[in-house]
C-alpha cells in the first residue's frame, strides 16, 4: 500500500481489521453452509443411485432426472466452495499483512 494510502490512526487500522475479520467470518459461514448442503446432496445422490440400480432403471425416469439435478447442484456447490475457500485465503492473507503493519 503506498504511503499516501496508509491508515493514519490506530482507530482506522482497528476498523480495517474489524471489517476484514467480519468479511472472513462471513465467507467461512457461507462455506460451512454450502459444505453442509453438499454433504446432504451426496447422501441423497447415493440413495437415489441405489434406488435406480435396484429398479434396474425400469420406470425410473423421474429418479434419473432428480439424480442428474442433484449431481449438477452438487457440482455447482463444489465450485462455490472452491471459490469461497480461495476468497477466504486471500482475505486471510490481507489480514495478516495489515496485522504485520500494526
Amino acid at each position: 500500500m503506498p504511503e499516501s494510502e496508509r491508515p493514519e490512526t490506530a482507530r482506522e487500522i482497528d476498523d480495517a481489521l474489524d471489517r476484514l475479520t467480519a468479511a472472513v467470518e462471513g465467507v467461512l459461514a457461507d462455506y460451512e453452509a454450502i459444505r453442509a448442503r453438499s454433504l446432504t446432496l451426496r447422501g441423497e445422490y447415493a440413495s437415489l443411485r441405489e434406488a435406480v440400480n435396484e429398479t434396474g432403471g425400469v420406470g425410473s425416469g423421474d429418479l434419473e432426472q432428480r439424480l442428474a439435478r442433484l449431481g449438477a447442484e452438487n457440482k455447482t456447490l463444489r465450485d462455490i466452495l472452491l471459490e469461497a475457500r480461495e476468497r477466504a485465503q486471500r482475505i486471510r492473507s490481507r489480514l495478516a499483512v495489515v496485522e504485520d503493519e500494526v
